[in-house]
Parts: C-alpha cells; structure tokens; sequence
C-alpha cells in the first residue's frame, strides 16, 4: 500500500497538530508545551527544550509560530 505523503502534510493536519501541542490555542508552541507533549518522563533542563525550540523558532522570540492562513 502507498501512501501519498503530499496528502498527509496539508495545511489542515498541521493546524491540528499545533492545536494539540498549544495549551492555550494562541498558535504558539513554548518550550514548556513542547515538553510536556514529547518529554513526559524527560529528564532534560528546561534548557534542552529552550534549544530545541530556538533551532526552529524562526523570529527569535523562544516560540514556535503557526503560520497557515486560518
């Protein structure tokens, strides 16, 4: 079976995806949400989190933004 994966990136499932990692529905993501999501039982600093974030937070104020037209 293939899997087309053009179908499975779309506007509307990384909307989701965003909405189930923000806590608040402000469509961002901060590095205490992400943790919580991906590092339930992690024991990494706070920090840890912070660079992941920082690696792919594109405005440099420590979220990560959704940037879809909704």
């Amino acid at each position: 079976m293939f899997i087309d994966k053009n179908s499975l990136v779309t506007d509307e499932t990384i909307h989701t995806t965003f909405m189930l990692l923000t806590k608040d529905e402000n469509k961002n993501i901060t590095p205490s949400e992400f943790k919580d999501m991906l590092g339930i039982n992690s024991n990494y600093s706070s920090k840890v989190w912070e660079n992941i974030i920082k690696q792919i937070d594109q405005n440099g104020d420590g979220m990560v933004k959704l940037l879809l037209r909704y």
